[in-house]
């Protein structure tokens, strides 16, 4: 055979084999994916300014959206944890094997840090022991899932890093380089650190709207902030359309919100899980109103809290639009105004109601 027939079957197994090799360590959660979580690391943040009296960030990075499973968000939580210095993070749950050892491992580095905050009913202290841990022992649920990496880049949405979670279930998260979010979300972790939950907490000095290139954010954190109005008053301003994904959706005023929108002509269309299609459940009055609402087919769960508005605002986050979630759980969300990350869920909520 030729020599050069031969070097070119050669090199072609080679990529072959590079390209299974990567698939494996991907999927195994030792190295991320490209052009997702490494396209916000290794890169400054600017100072903000200020106009119209909210902070403006000037930065190269974009959000990065993340689908669990199908983006492998444990293998990014991972690699974003092996490369910071000080991670804080507050997650209702937490047992994958893949985030432990990302933890533990630089937990043992002196110049670096590791805190976490813990709800109470999911402890696991034998997988934990290791770590610098506070726990929430309030009757409610400490059921945020946020970390803050550097002091430059949060982390968050409905992804609790369990096997499930990130193997099994429906789930988002948005990361975002930016110091004004992550001061943002500091102020809130150290009440939680300082043992403040739930009703205990209070409303802190924080910049509730900034914009981060041409995209404006919010930031809310419950109870203290009123959730529920926050986004009562977001779905009050649609005039076209409201797509929503919930895990469990209980909230009557926000339910009632939807159905006089659907009066007004305006599109409304919402993914349910079924599991937690109780009699409380928005779902029936929707339903029995003639929105089209689909049940998840996830064997596991459909595990997002999401409104999508007029395909231009996205509100995400830790809370599902219930009176506990509002009222009691230590909870954040995000409401960003985007139309091109409002897209990117839109593709979520057609790919899973099929």
């Amino acid at each position: 055979m030729d020599n050069k027939i031969k070097r070119g079957i050669f090199a072609l197994l080679t990529t072959i084999l590079i390209l299974v090799l990567a698939a494996f360590f991907i999927q195994k959660g030792i190295l991320a994916p490209p052009n997702k979580i490494t396209d916000i690391t290794g890169l400054m943040v600017a100072d903000a300014t200020s106009s119209q009296h909210i902070p403006i960030e000037k930065t190269p990075t974009t959000p990065v959206v993340l689908f669990c499973p199908r983006d492998n968000c444990t293998a990014q939580l991972a690699f974003l944890i092996d490369k910071s210095k000080a991670v804080n993070c507050a997650f209702f749950d937490l047992s994958e094997p893949v985030v432990l050892h990302a933890l533990k491992t630089i937990s043992k580095n002196t110049s670096k840090r590791v805190r976490l905050i813990m709800d109470n009913d999911t402890k696991k202290k034998t997988l934990l022991n290791d770590l610098d841990v506070v726990y929430d022992e309030s009757d409610f649920f400490m059921h945020n899932k946020f970390c803050i990496f550097d002091d430059r880049i949060v982390w968050t949405g409905s992804f609790n890093p369990t096997k499930g979670g990130g193997e099994k279930s429906n789930n988002n998260v948005i990361a975002i380089a930016s110091t004004v979010l992550a001061e943002n979300y500091h102020k809130e972790f150290e009440q939680l650190w300082n043992k403040k939950f739930g009703k205990q907490k209070e409303a802190q000095d924080i910049n509730h709207k900034m914009q981060y290139n041409d995209i404006v954010i919010e930031t809310y954190f419950c109870p203290q902030d009123h959730c529920a109005e926050e986004i009562l008053s977001e779905l009050k301003e649609a005039k076209e359309s409201i797509t929503l994904m919930a895990y469990s959706f209980t909230d009557n005023n926000m339910e009632k919100v939807l159905l006089e929108k659907q009066k007004q002509d305006v599109k409304i269309q919402g993914l349910f899980e079924k599991q937690q299609l109780s009699d409380y459940s928005a779902y029936h009055a929707l339903k029995k109103a003639g929105v089209p609402v689909f049940i998840d087919t996830n064997p596991s769960l459909m595990h997002h809290k999401v409104f999508i508005i007029d395909n231009q605002t996205v509100i995400t986050g830790s809370m599902n639009p219930t009176r506990r979630g509002d009222e009691g759980n230590d909870e954040n969300i995000l409401i960003i105004h985007d139309p091109q990350i409002a897209s990117k869920f839109l593709e979520e909520f057609e790919r899973l109601s099929r």
